[in-house]
């Protein structure tokens, strides 16, 4: 197995209370699978993503990649993040580099890879922008180029759309899922929008209210690009749309 997470459990401590965000969970990724997890707002999704990504440990439990337990980030596992993350003061082509030269990549190396990203994310024109120069929807392509440039193993997407308007969220979700086409990326994209994991994914794996178990794993056979109106689409949405309901009200 690519991906492999053993009955994970987090807990998080204070000194006032404990708080269980969650609880014996197992999920297991193919690679190249586009994994979407989707769940309630507050339901331990966004945990679950940092424990892969090694920002946090798990309580209990392991996280596997290739067999070797995850237990502090890496390049082989890369981050898009809800808030922009772009260097304010550097070009959108220096912010591509920056990690290419981290890896020890030669500037005209860099170059060349940060070039090659920006075009696949169709951004080339704008390689010498600076952040505050582009629109909220070109600055999301920007960190999606950066994050692929240095060919992670895996890609993590926590909700990297939620501030964007519907227009650009829908180019955006077209490119996207036209990176991993391309490229063949594992990708998990952590999402609360039912419309956003319906158009993407391979599979959606429903999570609880917190403590977040798994409810149901939805594998979606149906080919892209999806029409998110056909009466297929609109019965799993429905479906999901009661999932999550029902999840609101589930007790530890």
């Amino acid at each position: 197995m690519f991906l492999d997470v053993q009955n994970v459990m987090k807990i998080f401590h204070s000194s006032e209370k404990s708080i269980t965000a969650i609880k014996n969970l197992s999920l297991h990724v193919s690679k190249g699978e586009l994994l979407c997890i989707l769940g309630p707002i507050g339901c331990g999704k966004s945990t679950l993503l940092n424990m892969i990504a090694g920002f946090e440990k798990p309580t209990s439990g392991r996280i596997l990649l290739e067999g070797r337990e995850i237990e502090e980030p890496g390049p082989d596992r890369i981050m898009v993040f809800q808030e922009e993350t772009l260097f304010p003061w550097m070009t959108i082509l220096n912010n591509i580099m920056f990690g290419l030269r981290l890896k020890g990549l030669s500037d005209e190396e860099s170059k060349r890879e940060a070039r090659r990203f920006l075009s696949l994310v169709g951004l080339e024109r704008f390689s010498t922008f600076r952040p505050h120069e582009l629109s909220g929807g070109m600055k999301r392509k920007a960190e999606l180029a950066r994050a692929l440039a240095i060919n992670p193993k895996i890609l993590l997407m926590d909700e990297p759309l939620s501030s964007i308007d519907a227009v650009s969220r829908a180019n955006l979700l077209r490119e996207i899922l036209s990176v991993w086409e391309r490229t063949g990326k594992t990708i998990i994209y952590v999402t609360h929008n039912i419309d956003e994991a319906l158009y993407l994914a391979d599979r959606i794996i429903v999570l609880t209210a917190r403590p977040a178990r798994i409810k149901r794993e939805i594998r979606i056979d149906e080919s892209r690009p999806r029409d998110l109106l056909s009466n297929s689409i609109i019965d799993l949405k429905r479906d999901l749309l009661e999932d999550l309901a029902q999840s609101h009200v589930l007790a530890e």
